[in-house]
């Protein structure tokens, strides 16, 4: 189970962030894998009438349960054929578009067939099915993930491991853009022509790249915090010890962790990604609020000191110039001030919203019926928003959006909750890296499609359980017991 997490957060990104069939196919077949070998361990534990359950084996229930499995609900009802009465009373925008495209609906028969929708007068309130269903099948897969990771990681150790794979796919990432930039290709591993694109990395989209990178540094930057807590109880002996000990590099593989955040950050940079630099630094900000509130001690001030002058290092290495040059045209540039294009969409996509206010247009239709909406100074054809919440709630209608982003607020607010009075310096550090990291994410999301791509939406939902893990890790459980 361990070792097909870790392989399931390694390969899910360098797969092209796992945007082609083939590749999200496989992570929903990966993941369904590991549910069901943890749902029949789970099974044989209950059926050993003479044992009871270990703690292990037992269901830990989330307060982003039951709004998850409502989403899910929602989504399939989506799919279900209505009679036009019924569609009429629940959506009238989809009845009327019905009558629109559908010559002699509801009437009589329409003379039209097509696989994107069901025959006869029955309707669906998703006006694209098949994408609907492919999208349902990602969920399940994100929510069965969510629950396997909350139910198996129970040690600190655990998490630990997890955390240090995100570190390591990220900075392996990172090196390999880097050094494509700068060898001049135009192709992904130097095998795919993407010279039509801004891509970076292993990512068709270098936006995207730089959101997965974001969440990795943030949570990363909770690892060392941690190991710097242990190192702080150290108490150096020699003056070789007391050398390591002030320059934060006394724990054991701290040196490579802060290097490889500092190559993550490095490239971060280099992808001139304006979105995903700016809700990086601001999810860096809030990390060290959150830390000032709870850790203290000139040996953590050393840890900053060292990891912020390591990352500047690179950045600087690497050039800071071009994105000063793009960040620049934000203030100064006409076309920057819309975001390229993305103020009107978001404008046209809440009106859209506002047609279908109750159960949305279908999850992942978007595509088929924005070009109705779309404003004519927006040349461009856009397949999704370029804002996941707006989208979501055109999608989704209301109802959607508040189980969704209601039950993850609610989760986020119980783990600050438990936070608050955790004294564990494991929970301390991995707590705020992991709110830091979520929050980044949500402003990047707020002007980009980053959780419409299935590797990020998987990291996305693997920090929201480490976090919630973290939190529900048992009191009074010794570190170096673990270790």
């Amino acid at each position: 189970m361990r070792y097909g997490l870790r392989l399931l957060l390694i390969w899910t990104p360098l797969a092209f962030g796992s945007v082609h069939p083939w590749a999200f196919a496989l992570m929903e077949i990966h993941v369904f894998l590991l549910v069901a070998a943890w749902m029949r361990r789970l099974l044989v534990s209950q059926r050993q009438r003479l044992f009871k359950p270990r703690r292990s084996t037992s269901f830990v229930c989330t307060p982003l349960a039951l709004p998850l499995v409502l989403f899910v609900a929602l989504l399939m009802f989506q799919l279900i054929p209505l009679s036009p009465a019924l569609l009429k009373q629940l959506s009238p925008a989809t009845y009327e578009l019905y009558g629109l495209t559908l010559p002699g609906w509801p009437d009589t028969q329409p003379v039209l067939s097509t696989d994107h929708n069901v025959p006869g007068v029955s309707r669906t309130l998703s006006l694209h099915p098949y994408a609907t269903r492919l999208e349902l099948v990602k969920f399940l897969a994100y929510g069965g993930l969510f629950f396997l990771l909350v139910n198996t990681l129970r040690t600190r150790r655990q998490i630990r491991a997890m955390g240090l794979v995100i570190v390591g796919t990220a900075s392996a990432m990172a090196l390999v853009g880097i050094v494509q930039k700068l060898s001049g290709t135009s192709a992904i591993y130097w095998l795919r022509d993407t010279s039509y694109v801004s891509f970076f990395g292993p990512y068709i989209n270098r936006n995207h790249f730089a959101g997965y990178q974001a969440m990795a540094i943030l949570f990363g930057l909770g690892l060392l915090f941690d190991q710097s807590v242990e190192a702080d109880r150290e108490t150096p002996q020699t003056w070789r010890q007391r050398l390591l000990w002030w320059f934060g590099l006394f724990t054991q593989g701290r040196g490579l962790l802060v290097y490889a955040l500092a190559v993550m950050t490095g490239a971060l940079f280099f992808s001139l990604s304006r979105a995903g630099v700016l809700s990086f630094l601001l999810g860096l900000m809030l990390f060290g609020l959150l830390c000032l509130t709870r850790h203290r001690g000139a040996g953590r001030q050393a840890v900053w000191a060292i990891t912020l002058a390591a990352m500047a290092g690179m950045i600087l290495w690497l050039g800071i110039a071009p994105l000063f040059m793009r960040l620049e045209e934000i203030a100064y540039g006409a076309d920057a001030l819309t975001w390229a294009g993305r103020l009107p969409v978001s404008q046209a996509t809440w009106e859209m919203s506002k047609d279908f206010p109750l159960f949305g247009i279908g999850y992942e239709a978007f595509p088929v019926l924005f070009p109705r909406y779309q404003p004519a100074t927006v040349p461009a054809r856009y397949v999704q928003a370029h804002n996941d919440l707006l989208q979501l709630l055109a999608e989704t209608g209301w109802v959607g959006f508040v189980l969704l982003v209601g039950g993850i607020l609610r989760l986020v607010t119980d783990i600050v909750r438990r936070w608050r009075v955790r004294h564990d310096p494991f929970v301390q550090a991995l707590v705020p890296a992991g709110l830091a990291a979520l929050f980044g994410m949500a402003l990047h999301s707020l002007v980009d499609f980053n959780l419409r791509i299935p590797a990020n939406a998987l990291l996305f939902t693997v920090v929201l359980a480490l976090t919630f893990a973290c939190t529900n890790l048992p009191h009074g459980t010794s570190v170096r017991r673990e270790v």
